[in-house]
């Protein structure tokens, strides 16, 4: 691996074939899935992954909605190979789904791209275009 202007970029010969995916920067919880296509709140969610060996802290991280609409993890910690789904509407919190309370979609019907950041960067981003992309 090699850092030009603060990007990483692995080496030739690994296995992602020198290049990482589009708006990652190379952390273990990623953007999996995002469903939009509801007229409701409580159908919309945007699902998370922890591909690392061991639990993340997600307190202070932020994943922004295609209108700009942002959601703020409060305590939460993601084990290891664990997905959360983050939920646009109302419902109450468990290991699995979390709710952000919105009474309106959050993600446009239209297509958008969703963002995770840590309360210091950038981590990954989906652009989403059809009722439910993997990412």
């Amino acid at each position: 691996m090699f850092i030009i202007a603060g990007v990483l970029y692995p080496s030739a010969g690994s296995p992602s074939g020198g290049l990482l995916p589009s708006g990652s920067s190379g952390s273990p919880v990623r953007i999996e899935r995002v469903r939009h296509a509801s007229a409701e709140a409580g159908g919309q969610w945007v699902e998370l992954k922890n591909h690392a060996k061991s639990s993340r802290d997600l307190r202070g991280w932020r994943l922004r909605a295609g209108n700009g609409a942002v959601y703020e993890f409060g305590p939460y910690r993601l084990g290891p190979g664990q997905s959360v789904r983050v939920h646009t509407g109302k419902g109450h919190d468990s290991p699995s789904d979390l709710y952000w309370g919105r009474r309106v979609p959050a993600l446009p019907d239209t297509g958008a791209t969703v963002t995770l950041r840590t309360p210091h960067e950038s981590v990954d981003s989906c652009r989403y275009t059809t009722e439910e992309d993997s990412c």
